[in-house]
């Protein structure tokens, strides 16, 4: 009885420490992949950004944050699957919100998205320490954000039009993120 008492007690200790150690596995694990994501300049999905003094999220069903520079040469690659973007968003029935993310003067990135077919796009420079600098300093960069500021998808590096429509596909209708 004593022997069946102490194997029982040796049992759940270490069925205990298996438990415990699966879950910080499974923690460390998701942490890691996080850090990476980030690291590698994607934001994550499902991620909550904080909006920027000068960028709301709350005042459209879905806000668009695009990355860009006017010196990038992958932005200007690029140029064409923002245009897809901007098109086609403009026939969802939510309200929709396309914002271009830079790190230069707003008033320089206005005069490259006018330039080039895509003036309404509002240009916001932010800071370096601002929250949402981290999508301005990878460009090109497209994230898509609800009205509480939740990643629903995320694009990092240059994009072809063809890449954008399936981009665009993926995101949630209106009913999904209200």
């Amino acid at each position: 009885m004593i022997r069946n008492i102490r194997w029982r007690a040796i049992w759940e200790a270490f069925v205990s420490v298996v438990t415990v150690a699966t879950c910080l596995y499974v923690v460390v694990t998701a942490e890691t992949q996080r850090v990476r994501a980030v690291q590698s300049g994607r934001v994550p999905v499902g991620t909550v950004l904080t909006p920027g003094s000068r960028v709301a999220f709350d005042g459209s069903d879905l806000t668009v944050l695009i990355g860009m520079s006017s010196t990038c040469h992958y932005c200007e690659e690029s140029l064409p699957a923002f245009r897809e973007l901007t098109s086609t968003l403009a026939h969802r029935a939510e309200s929709v919100r396309t914002v271009a993310l830079t790190l230069e003067p707003a008033e320089r990135l206005s005069a490259y998205l006018a330039t080039n077919n895509l003036g309404h796009i509002q240009a916001v420079s932010v800071g370096s320490s601002e929250p949402l600098a981290m999508i301005a300093a990878r460009t090109p960069q497209v994230v898509a954000v609800d009205k509480h500021g939740k990643v629903l998808a995320s694009w990092s590096g240059k994009i072809t039009d063809q890449q954008m429509v399936t981009w665009i596909g993926h995101l949630p209708t209106a009913s999904r993120y209200r």
